[in-house]
């Protein structure tokens, strides 16, 4: 009996603690607000290599970057041994199709280098509103991964208390029923309706 067998419910419970914002939501507001400055720039028909626009799109970008990359860097540390014994690994992975499921240090450090900052460099000469866009959409990344972190160390420490049950010889219904409590608990503490009271007169 391991830690992983009771990973989905490890996973629920961490879940309902910290709800982060659904992937696919993510998805689409990074997408709408990267595409925002660049659509308004090109309608307006903005002096886009304005010095200003180009000082501020640049601040945004490295700005937002640093919060995502940062973000990435605290998740990537918590991704252990510990990470892996407790079978997280099948709910916490890095959706960035330019890096691994489970990016290293050092492949972050080589995304940075190969995507961003060619993307720095390019766009503030060419499109700066491109900068602008990336910037304030990685924002909602690191909003996400934020969440993601918080949730993950709750699932860890539950876990590290699962691994604990099971050395004292706990057995594996004990530990479905502990399991259980905790979703109870979680559940009516998030989501029970508060009961009205009225006063006869």
């Amino acid at each position: 009996m391991k830690v992983k067998d009771f990973v989905h419910k490890i996973k629920i419970i961490s879940l309902i603690m910290d709800w982060p914002l659904p992937f696919n939501f993510i998805k689409l507001l990074v997408l709408v607000i990267t595409s925002i400055p660049i659509f308004i720039a090109f309608y307006f028909a903005v002096d886009v290599f304005n010095p200003e626009l180009r000082l501020i799109s640049v601040i945004i970008f490295l700005l937002g970057r640093f919060a995502d990359n940062y973000s990435t860097y605290r998740l990537i540390k918590e991704s252990d041994n510990k990470f892996f014994e407790y079978g997280l690994n099948k709910y916490f992975y890095e959706s960035n199709p330019t890096m691994s499921s489970h990016p290293t240090k050092s492949g972050l450090f080589k995304s940075i280098l190969i995507i961003e900052v060619p993307i720095l460099l390019v766009s503030s000469f060419i499109y700066p509103p491109v900068l602008l866009g990336y910037g304030l959409g990685s924002f909602v990344a690191w909003y996400n991964n934020k969440k993601l972190f918080t949730q993950l160390l709750k699932a860890k420490s539950l876990g590290k208390k699962i691994k604990k049950m099971i050395l004292n010889g706990k057995k594996y219904g004990e530990i479905n029923e502990y399991l259980d409590k905790r979703l109870n608990i979680v559940l009516n503490g998030k989501f029970e309706k508060p009961k009205k009271i009225f006063n006869k007169k």
